[in-house]
């Protein structure tokens, strides 16, 4: 993650370098529109001083550039590594558009920084994943829970919840009637007695 934390410093400087180089072109703008104001012999030290921020404001947008491309690069790379248990090199060459010899630096580059786990397989010319990292080889997903019972507790025992019961018209659910032994669906409307 040097790489990041470099680029992130370029980027930065290239920042607080605006300021200054935005100033000495305005100000160089300002003596050759108007040089009776400011004087005649004033704008070639504007000119320098235009060049002294601009020129290195240009050097660390190139290496900030620099840096963010070889970012990307390694991020995508790695997100392709981090898929697959094992990929060949050939396979990952023709889906970036490069060479066998610039990608196997670029895995290696992409293991080193932190970026993927595995190593490079010399005999077979692939990539392999470090098998904690693979979701091949993640554990099975663990079995869906059983539903809960569709019921509401019952008051006169707490704790423990009715059977469930269901309507014999369309299937849904029947809710308890206030004050009596029926049930009611209010889905369609169907009232049920209390004997099943």
């Amino acid at each position: 993650m040097q790489s990041k934390r470099r680029a992130t410093i370029y980027l930065v400087l290239w920042i607080l370098l605006i300021v200054p180089t935005f100033l000495a072109v305005l100000t160089l703008a300002y003596s050759l529109a108007a040089p009776e104001v400011v004087g005649y012999g004033v704008w070639p030290i504007f000119v320098v001083c235009s060049g002294g921020t601009a020129f290195p404001l240009l050097i660390f947008v190139a290496l900030w550039w620099k840096h963010h491309r070889r970012y990307r690069a390694l991020s995508d790379l790695a997100a392709s590594l981090r898929v697959y248990r094992e990929i060949p090199l050939g396979d990952l060459a023709r889906r970036f558009r490069k060479t066998e010899v610039e990608i196997e630096a670029l895995v290696a580059a992409a293991v080193s920084e932190g970026y993927a786990t595995g190593w490079i397989d010399l005999a077979n010319r692939r990539f392999v994943s470090l098998v904690a990292d693979s979701p091949l080889a993640a554990a099975p997903p663990a079995p869906p829970q059983r539903p809960l019972a569709a019921t509401e507790p019952s008051a006169e025992r707490p704790g423990l919840t009715p059977p469930a019961r269901f309507c014999r018209k369309c299937g849904n659910r029947v809710y308890p009637v206030a004050g009596t032994d029926e049930w009611e669906c209010w889905s369609c409307g169907s009232v049920q007695g209390a004997e099943g």
